[in-house]
């Protein structure tokens, strides 16, 4: 193959002409109503649209701001009909202290803490967050003027105006909502929050007199709570000219940032219970449609696993999807408010909580992506700039790991025998933080990245690295036979783990589609209870020579001939009981360097009754059971994956903040080693992979391909929690095949950087800064 010159990358700087081209997209803007001056709407309007036209201007696709109207139900559920009515908003909802200081906290453990605290000091007090006395008139009032200035004073001729709700009973501590109030019954206790949320499941009872918009002679007993927001909804919507609703937090699946769901951490046993709330979500949506069919309704993740959403949260998101009432879906991807220390105000939570930092968002994208395949819906996935409510603030803190989240996630690829398939959009949130905005310099850092980003992205040729496959007709079974067991089908959690360790993990498929797509190395999610042909494709693939790693557990998680033919042999039954001491049986060398020979695990145990052939090599194990198995005459490794920390756990959402990354993954040992065995599984079929890793100061790798033949690499420093030195550089070594360069040299300038090489064999060494992202652009001459 022809040398590769790889040249300074400069983020693909935009000409002018670049910037007056229409980009085929949709983006969100979120803000809260509260920043609006009521007595100066036209006022403020100019000024957010001063400050933000240039992300919304020639983008060819739904686009507009969503509005914050006192997060809870009581602006919608209360509405009467009268167009001077006033909204119901919480009162006494306040702000934890916004912090002054700005960028990533330096040092080790120890400083890290002083600088936390110290930051802590300096920060300004929180404030109760009042709004002014807002009629729904004044809100129709503001969509129009917001509409109306876009359009002749920016030529944005198309702005959407939405608002959003959450179904919990209250939020930042102000009051009950009045409906919570009103109709206690129609709320349960949640698992996780410190919260009441809405039944979706409830039924109105004894009637409701008050007069509503869309029931003006009062709610009639049996109305589901599902029919009644919907029928609300609409006659508001229409009334107040909103384009859009989101339906976040509990009205969505009532479990949020963890795998729970209304039942607990796990589903019932009842697979009719399942199905059920499933069904009631669909209702939601659908009702929430059909009162307005010229709003849009979206959906919005539950912030965590994919798989969890109907495994433990009980929402079928793909059923719910093909039903044709959702138009559009957000994965809440709030990685960098997750995954930054010292951001967050509780004490103790400067660590804050990496089990949804940046890998793992990017996991839980690219399953949503394979669920949502079969879809119309509209797939965004969500940048955190900062918040309106919270203290963090992530554009001023790492900005490049916001570059990182921008260009990762927009990237986020599906397979499919047609081609790839990307996130159709951006939201954005948030745009101001009180009465703050993103400055000039924030909007345009913003508008550059995100525009070069989505025209790479619809340019992408091939995605390079592991595919996850995604098995749908097991989660299918599993929910309709044993809802509440677990064959360690959570994919994306174990994906989000492992490409931490130079994995470029940046693509999904399904595992309908696995003949007639192609990847370096195939990820199998629990083959088992598949249908016949996907079976027959899974041997094809196994038996074809290609690499395949297969993940789920051995007690019920692969399919019992598969395990037979990969000559692993198991009586294993499924059980909750986990073991926590791992062993390497004494290996030492090669993939094993820096590993020691035990190692602490969150592994549920398999009771000793797996046994394997002579030739299966067995890379860990736990109690004497095989956990990782590596055939490589048949290039095939088979995992049991460890659990998470935070997923064996119990107790309300505070008690899992503050625990540091190695602490939820019980050690990086188990990760570590099977993101090593992939990268050798990379090295012996020919592709790009990884030398030099560090266990504790990693560096993701993702790479593709444009249709103009350059090759992409995106490398960057993004965790927190492993490493508790001062020093937080990183490094990697990036190996291209020998084939790629038939021994001569190739060069290369990484952005901001001097020119380095590829050494003889194909090398090149990455260095990164703490938080730092480099961008490699690779030309093929």
């Amino acid at each position: 193959m022809k040398n590769f010159l790889l040249y300074l990358f400069l983020s693909i700087s935009i000409t002018v002409s670049a910037q007056n081209k229409t980009i085929v997209t949709d983006r969100w803007l979120e803000l809260d109503l509260y920043w609006f001056e009521k007595e100066d709407i036209h006022g403020s309007v100019e000024k957010l649209l001063d400050r933000y036209h240039p992300l919304l201007k020639n983008l060819e696709g739904w686009k507009g701001f969503i509005m914050n109207t006192g997060w809870l139900i009581d602006n919608i559920v209360g509405w009467n009909g009268d167009i001077n009515q006033r909204i119901d908003f919480p009162e006494e909802m306040k702000t934890p202290p916004w912090f002054n200081d700005k960028g990533v906290l330096t040092g080790n453990a120890e400083e890290l803490w002083k600088n936390y605290n110290l930051r802590l000091k300096r920060s300004s007090e929180g404030q109760v967050l009042h709004y002014e006395d807002w009629t729904y008139a004044d809100v129709k009032k503001l969509c129009h003027t917001i509409r109306s200035v876009a359009k002749k004073k920016y030529n944005i001729p198309d702005i959407k105006i939405g608002t959003y709700v959450l179904g919990w009973d209250n939020a930042y501590g102000g009051n009950l909502a009045k409906f919570a109030v009103k109709h206690p019954y129609l709320f349960i206790p949640s698992i996780y929050y410190e919260v009441n949320v809405l039944n979706i499941e409830g039924i109105i009872k004894g009637g409701d007199t008050q007069k509503y918009g869309a029931y003006p002679n009062g709610i009639p007993e049996g109305t589901p709570v599902t029919k009644f927001f919907g029928n609300q909804w609409g006659s508001l919507s229409k009334a107040a000219g909103y384009d859009a609703i989101i339906l976040r937090d509990a009205m969505f699946g009532p479990g949020t940032y963890k795998r729970v769901g209304p039942y607990g951490a796990t589903a019932p046993d009842d697979p009719e219970k399942v199905k059920s709330w499933s069904r009631a979500t669909a209702d939601l949506v659908k009702f929430t449609k059909l009162s307005n069919t010229d709003a849009l309704v979206i959906g919005y993740s539950n912030g965590a696993t994919s798989v969890g959403d109907w495994r433990v949260n009980c929402v079928d998101l793909e059923s719910i999807a093909k039903e044709g009432y959702m138009d559009a879906y957000i994965d809440q991807s709030w990685a960098g408010a997750w995954n930054e220390v010292g951001v967050r105000h509780r004490a103790m939570e400067y660590q804050n909580n990496s089990f949804q930092g940046w890998t793992y968002q990017l996991a839980y994208i690219l399953l949503h992506r394979a669920m949502l395949a079969e879809s119309d819906v509209r797939h965004y996935v969500l940048n955190d700039m900062w918040d309106g409510w919270e203290t963090w603030d992530i554009i001023h803190t790492v900005p490049e790991r916001v570059k990182w989240g921008i260009w990762a996630f927009t990237h986020a690829a599906l397979k499919t025998p047609s081609g790839l398939k990307v996130p159709d959009g951006n939201y954005i949130s948030w745009v101001n933080q009180g009465k703050k905005l993103l400055s000039e310099e924030d909007v345009q850092f913003l508008a550059k990245e995100l525009n070069s980003a989505v025209r790479d992205a619809k340019n992408m040729k091939a995605v390079h690295g592991p595919t996850l496959v995604y098995n749908r007709k097991a989660m299918e079974w599993m929910s309709d036979n044993a809802p509440e067991k677990s064959i360690l089908e959570w994919i994306d959690e174990q994906a989000g783990a492992v490409m931490k360790w130079s994995i470029p993990i940046m693509s999904v498929t399904r595992m309908e589609y696995l003949p007639e797509v192609e990847s370096d190395l195939f990820i199998l999610e629990t083959p088992v209870h598949m249908a016949a042909e996907e079976t027959k494709a899974v041997k094809s693939l196994i038996n074809s020579g290609k690499p395949v790693a297969i993940w789920g557990s051995i007690a019920g998680g692969v399919d019992p001939d598969i395990l037979e033919s990969l000559g692993v042999h198991s009586t294993a039954r499924w059980n909750n009981d986990t073991a926590y001491i791992a062993t390497l049986n004494h290996k030492t060398g090669s993939i094993f360097e820096g590993i020691p020979n035990t190692f602490p695990v969150y592994n549920l145990y398999n009771d000793k009754k797996i046994t394997v052939d002579g030739d299966v090599e067995v890379l860990y194990q736990i109690h004497k059971s095989p956990a990782l198995m590596w055939m490589k005459d048949r290039k095939v490794v088979l995992w049991n994956p460890a659990e998470h920390a935070q997923n064996l756990m119990k107790g309300s959402f505070y008690e899992y903040l503050g625990y540091s990354n190695d602490e939820i993954l019980g050690s990086v040992n188990s990760w570590l080693l099977s993101a090593k065995t992939l990268n050798e599984m990379m090295k012996k079929n020919g592709k790009p992979y990884a030398k030099n890793i560090d266990p504790l100061k990693p560096v993701s790798i993702l790479s593709w391909t444009t249709n103009d033949g350059k090759y992409k690499l995106l490398a960057g420093e993004l965790e927190e929690g492993l490493n508790h030195k001062a020093d937080h550089n990183a490094s990697v070594t990036w190996c291209i095949p020998q084939d790629w360069i038939k021994g001569k040299v190739s060069f290369f300038s990484p952005e901001g950087t001097n020119r380095g090489y590829f050494n003889t064999t194909g090398e090149y060494k990455i260095n990164l800064e703490h938080s730092e992202v480099k961008f490699f652009d690779i030309v093929i001459k």
